[in-house]
């Protein structure tokens, strides 16, 4: 028997999802922006090191999500130096970085278990090439040519996912929505990795995502899923099996079945909504990735550590000769007036007498 609580729960979600469907609506689609400058393997290599990152430093891989919305945006838009930076794999990288500069900020508002900034991470990903000035320019050059919107990246497929299977709980229970999700959310850290799904609206993606889960799950029966289909497609009204969510799943479906898939779906706990916990590992490339980068970092403060006590040491040399001086100079000085008082005094006493000796004659 369905409460009053869970209606209105659902009324909750279903208002949620509705109105980021007017927003997805309104905001312009993504389109394939690549060059033979920068190719969907460049691409690729990008996204990769922002999850690489990620791992490293206990973010949400959501945030990944995110940042290639905001740099597919910002790409799709032409404005600005946006096909400037096309024509560049060293722009598009600088473009990649201050992305996720932008997204951490949106999604990591608090400093992860190292005690780490938005901003130091950024630099991380540049691995010593970017000072931290052109982070910030590029920063602003792309949040100028998105006209400031960027809340609109937000709505990530895996967003949609944790609505979608939130309207399924009474179906699904939560150990198997547990499963749909962890499987759903492997999806969509994929479907980041490729500029066609970037395409494609999110809404679409990330049921896309949902139906490629349900269907790995062999404990639900294929007259099972065809009535969680018939129950969340009344809740949503609108069509669920459209030819773009089924192209979507066809080409997820293949992705899925790769040692490309198995290689990016090392995934986290999403940092919104619902959670879900897996085991995460590095490749070998990321795992290079980061200790490089991580080198870098720790020979640039070792040598500003070296830098500033040479300076401080040098500082501390010169207050002490000019000390020492100063105290000679003091101590010459009150040889000095002693030198002069005694002779005037003498002078004085000579005078004194010479006019005792005028008197009396």
């Amino acid at each position: 028997m369905t409460t009053f609580n869970e209606v209105y729960y659902n009324e909750c979600v279903l208002e949620r999802i509705n109105a980021m469907r007017m927003r997805e609506e309104k905001t312009a689609r993504c389109r394939d922006y690549l060059t033979p400058q920068v190719d969907a393997a460049y691409r690729k290599l990008m996204v990769e090191r922002c999850f690489a990152v990620v791992d490293a430093f206990a973010l949400g891989k959501e945030t990944v999500g995110a940042a290639v919305s905001i740099f597919d945006r910002y790409f799709s838009s032409g404005n600005g130096k946006s096909l400037e930076a096309l024509k560049s794999p060293q722009k598009f990288r600088m473009a990649v970085v201050a992305s996720f500069f932008v997204a951490i900020k949106l999604h990591e508002p608090k400093p992860s278990v190292l005690g780490i900034t938005s901003f130091f991470v950024a630099v991380k990903l540049c691995l010593g090439v970017y000072e931290g000035s052109d982070i910030l320019i590029t920063e602003e050059e792309i949040l100028s040519a998105l006209e400031w919107r960027v809340y609109a990246s937000s709505t990530t497929p895996m967003e949609y996912v944790r609505h979608y299977v939130v309207l399924l709980l009474p179906m699904l229970g939560l150990d198997v929505a547990d499963l749909i999700l962890e499987s759903a959310a492997k999806r969509t850290y994929f479907a980041s990795s490729d500029v066609y799904f970037s395409t494609c609206r999110a809404s679409s993606v990330g049921m896309a995502c949902v139906m490629g889960a349900i269907d790995d799950v062999r404990s639900i029966s294929s007259s099972d899923k065809e009535a969680i289909w018939r129950d969340l497609s009344s809740k949503l009204d609108w069509d669920i099996k459209s030819e773009e969510i089924a192209q979507i799943k066809k080409i997820l479906s293949v992705g899925v079945s790769s040692s490309e898939f198995r290689t990016l779906s090392r995934t986290g706990s999403p940092n919104t909504s619902v959670d879900s916990t897996v085991g995460q590992s590095l490749s070998p490339r990321s795992v290079g990735l980061i200790i490089r980068s991580l080198l870098t970092i720790v020979l640039k403060e070792v040598f500003l550590y070296i830098s500033v006590f040479s300076l401080m040491h040098s500082l501390r040399a010169q207050l002490m000769t000019l000390s020492g001086k100063l105290h000679q100079t003091q101590g010459s000085g009150g040889l000095m007036i002693r030198q002069i008082s005694c002779a005037t005094y003498e002078r004085d006493v000579v005078t004194s007498n010479s006019s005792s000796i005028t008197c009396c004659c």
